[in-house]
């Protein structure tokens, strides 16, 4: 899953937060961590 989210990771998370609005914290983890 962590491949996916290689190279822009942000691109993918924004396309995914507007199809799937309810996992909306578990993406945050996700954004808060490569957060660096």
């Amino acid at each position: 899953m962590l491949s996916i989210f290689r190279g822009h990771p942000l691109i993918f998370l924004s396309k995914y937060l507007m199809s799937d609005n309810a996992k909306k914290k578990q993406i945050k983890k996700i954004i808060s961590y490569y957060d660096v």
